[in-house]
């Protein structure tokens, strides 16, 4: 007998590479987003920090690559399309090592494929199948030939080089290409194929000094506040003394809000669609008087808003369809309106796989819905703030131009979209509306 209950299940001891392929397969081919997977993944598992961050890496990196590494591989593959799923995401994986990861030695990717093929695979034989091509790999990578956007242009189109060369689905390339200028539409697909900027928020509890340490920091690409953004990759040493006590998240998201400055909205204020309630913890805490609403459809959002923040009230609440029982009239509404993500692909990879045009009309419809819905409440020069994570004209411009030429007492303020040559690697949208 060992003390650990029979119920209670021992942490799995399987090699980090193993794991992050059951991780893909779990994102990829199971209705869990890549977050949740690895969350799932990380939580059971007893796995070193350098472990839990090269799974991590591995996930996200193959994610935001999948395309351009399976265009790689389709040069040595007769059927790509006839190996098992998790074959196809081992090779993915090692790929992703050799051609992106400098610190791991390419024999080292190639060696722990082919022992994972040998095992997970041994009926099929592919053990000879991943050697051969992943040291046909290796030598893409020392030639270079991966970085040239030439090499991704043998029988394809131009939208299909662009697909393959930045990882990113054709629809999504055309859509970009059809709706911004050239110039624009390449900078949004560079920066999904790369990680986003790391973003931390402090506690408010925080030392001045080491405020001041993270702002001097040469490496610091934005500040806001207690809020700081830096290089995907890169850790302030200082972070260590904190014990985890800061909030992780997107800075463009604070950025976006912050443009609109929101010390000077007036309360009460109804937060809408406020998911876990990373902006109503913004208001709350630069306008701790005012009187502040929070709710979502999702009540397990909500919980830690809920415990964080008792004095707030926090409902559920389908913006659609119905309205907050506690007000009437409110002088701001913020609509964090449900969308299709796709100005936070490097940030959310997963969504290029599972994401549909049909989706983005079905988005479209629901954010009207809200946005039409919830005007009602609005008093007379009340403000609306619509934001949104998305690069489509449907779910942003003509969203709100739509709505203006419907609705006889609204303007538009102002419109406002993350720059395209921004470093922090995500895009938001956001249009402020008026009440008349």
């Amino acid at each position: 007998m060992t003390n650990q209950s029979q119920n209670e299940k021992a942490p799995t001891q399987l090699p980090i590479r193993a794991l992050a392929i059951d991780t893909l397969h779990t994102c990829l081919y199971a209705p869990k987003d890549a977050q949740a997977a690895v969350d799932d993944t990380l939580t059971k598992n007893s796995l070193q920090i350098k472990d839990k961050a090269l799974l991590t890496e591995l996930v996200y990196g193959t994610l935001r690559l999948k395309i351009r590494i399976d265009f790689i591989l389709s040069s040595f593959l007769k059927k790509p399309q006839a190996l098992p799923q998790k074959a196809i995401l081992a090779l993915n994986i090692a790929s992703y090592e050799i051609l992106f990861l400098e610190k791991i030695p390419h024999y080292a990717s190639v060696h722990w494929a082919v022992e994972y093929a040998k095992k997970a695979f041994a009926k099929q034989k592919l053990a000879p199948l991943f050697n051969a091509v992943l040291r046909k790999i290796t030598k893409v990578q020392e030639e270079n030939l991966y970085l040239n956007q030439e090499f991704y242009t043998k029988n394809t189109c131009e939208m299909e080089t662009l697909s393959n060369f930045y990882s990113c689905p054709q629809w999504i390339v055309k859509l970009w290409l059809n709706s911004y200028p050239k110039e624009t539409a390449l900078a949004y697909l560079k920066h999904q194929a790369l990680a986003p900027a790391k973003s931390i928020t402090l506690a408010n509890d925080t030392p001045a000094e080491i405020i001041e340490i993270l702002k001097n920091d040469p490496r610091c690409i934005a500040t806001q506040n207690t809020s700081f953004a830096f290089p995907a990759g890169y850790t302030p040493e200082i972070l260590s003394e904190l014990n985890n006590n800061f909030l992780r998240g997107s800075f463009v998201s604070r950025q976006t809000l912050a443009h609109f400055k929101p010390e000077n909205f007036l309360s009460p204020i109804w937060d809408a669609c406020s998911g876990r309630g990373g902006k109503t913890r913004i208001l709350h805490e630069l306008l701790p008087q005012a009187t502040i609403l929070a709710s979502d459809v999702h009540t397990g959002r909500l919980k830690a808003l809920k415990n964080d923040l008792e004095e707030l009230t926090v409902f559920q609440c389908a913006a659609n369809k119905e309205l907050p029982f506690l007000i009437n009239s409110l002088q701001t509404i913020i609509l964090d309106l449900p969308c299709s993500g796709l100005g936070v692909l490097a940030r959310r990879p997963d969504i290029k796989y599972k994401r549909t045009q049909d989706d983005l009309v079905t988005l479209a419809v629901l954010a009207k819905d809200i946005l039409t819905n919830t005007f009602t409440v609005l008093a007379p020069k009340g403000k609306l703030l619509i934001i949104t994570c998305t690069l489509n004209p449907s779910e942003n411009e003509l969203l709100a131009k739509n709505f203006i030429a419907d609705t006889k007492n609204a303007q538009i303020i102002e419109i406002y979209t993350t720059p395209a040559d921004s470093q922090l690697g995500e895009f938001f949208w956001a249009c402020l509306i008026e009440k008349i």
